[in-house]
């Protein structure tokens, strides 16, 4: 008799974990989902946008057919040899820059130039290299 309540506990409690664990599995999806429907809702034409085939290219119009998909035209490639290719939004991989936002500039903090144009080294996090061969070379001279 103890060993049948026992199965029911054990099983109840197997039970009781799947069903909390479905519920958050849930719940994750349906935020990702969410975020997912207000990214595509907030494309417009302009924005920088990274395909899954990794194409790069602005949005030049986003459409939507009469069953409510949505699709959106990418113009990419070079000055003179641009070509627009039509994708389904959901293909979007990620939007590298909203339209209207400035270039990101990258500074190189390698080096400062001053006002007469001269380079000044910027001190480092990084330790200084030990002079390790000339220590040998002068041990060995010391043995000689």
């Amino acid at each position: 008799m103890d060993s049948r309540i026992m199965l029911f506990v054990g099983l109840g409690v197997i039970l009781v974990l799947f069903l909390v664990m479905t519920f958050v599995s849930n719940k994750r999806q349906k935020k990702a989902r969410e975020k997912e429907e207000e990214t595509f809702n907030a494309l417009k034409p302009g924005d920088k946008v990274y395909m899954i085939d990794r194409t790069v290219g602005f949005i030049v119009s986003i459409e939507t057919d009469e069953i409510g998909d949505k699709y959106v035209n990418i113009e990419t490639g070079a000055e003179g040899r641009k070509s627009t290719i039509t994708y389904d939004v959901k293909a979007i991989y990620s939007v590298l820059k909203k339209a209207g936002e400035p270039d990101q500039v990258f500074e190189d903090k390698a080096e400062e130039v001053k006002e007469d144009d001269t380079a000044v080294e910027i001190e480092s996090d990084r330790p200084e290299e030990q002079p390790a061969i000339e220590e040998n070379a002068e041990e060995k001279k010391e043995n000689e």
